[in-house]
Formats: structure tokens, C-alpha cells, sequence
């Protein structure tokens, strides 16, 4: 049996949203020059020497949230 998508959600009373992440940037850039989007406090950067400290700090992340 094949199914019409579009007649199946709207026949539901459904809808169908979607979120282009290219859409926040400029936001998040805003935020970020305001000082309320903290972006230095969520990324590390790591040496390639230090590829095991970048693996155990993400899955401690992972886990128990930042470390950092």
C-alpha cells in the first residue's frame, strides 16, 4: 500500500517543520559579540599528541557535562 505523505499529515491535522541550522548563525554571532553566547567556553582545541586527553575529555563530557 503506498501512502501520500502530504495527505497523510494534513489529513491528521499534523504539520511538517524544518530548522536550517545556517538560519541561526548570524544569531548566535550576535549573541556571541554581546557576550551571551559563551563559544570559547565550549570548544578545546587539542594537539594531535593529545588525541587520547581529547578523547576521554569528550566522553567525560559525554557524561557528566563540561569539564572544562
Amino acid at each position: 500500500m503506498e501512502i501520500d505523505m502530504h495527505n497523510d499529515i494534513m489529513s491528521e491535522g499534523k504539520a511538517m517543520i524544518g530548522v536550517n541550522e545556517g538560519e541561526a548563525v548570524p544569531k548566535l554571532i550576535d549573541y556571541y559579540k554581546k557576550g551571551l553566547f559563551p563559544l570559547d567556553r565550549l570548544v578545546k582545541f587539542y594537539n594531535f599528541d593529545q588525541i587520547n586527553e581529547a578523547l576521554a575529555d569528550s566522553k567525560a563530557v559525554a557524561l557528566h557535562g563540561s569539564q572544562f
